[in-house]
Formats: C-alpha cells, sequence, structure tokens
C-alpha cells in the first residue's frame, strides 16, 4: 500500500467566519509538497519527497512566517 502526506504553504487561510473572508482576498497557495511510503510488513519505506512553489502571475508574495520570499 502506498501512502501519501500533502504539505501547503500559503499567504493566509480563510475562517469559517464569512465576515472575515474580505481580508483573504490576497490569500494564495504558495508551495506544495509531498511526501510517499510505501507499507509492507509494517515496515514504512520511503519512496520520494516531491516539492513545487506555486507563484500566480501578477502576484507578490509577501514574506511570512513560511520564510518564503517572491524570489
Amino acid at each position: 500500500m502506498l501512502i501519501a502526506a500533502f504539505d501547503t504553504e500559503t499567504t493566509g487561510v480563510t475562517r469559517a467566519n464569512p465576515q472575515e473572508y474580505q481580508k483573504y482576498n490576497n490569500a494564495r497557495m504558495i508551495q506544495l509538497a509531498i511526501i510517499v511510503y510505501k507499507l509492507s510488513n509494517g515496515k514504512a519505506d520511503l519512496i520520494g519527497t516531491y516539492s513545487w512553489y506555486v507563484k500566480p502571475e501578477g502576484f507578490q508574495i509577501q514574506e511570512g512566517v513560511h520564510g518564503i520570499t517572491h524570489d
């Protein structure tokens, strides 16, 4: 069996309160990472790790907690 775990970095996350959605008009996903394991006989073997940066056209990434810059 293969197991994949996903992780994202964003410039902000919306909350469940609809009145606050306006605050996050500039929220974007800026990185996607995946790690894949093969499980067999109670053991997990690493198959691979993958990472991509997302730079939406016309969107300037402001450095935040994630430490990712526009460069």
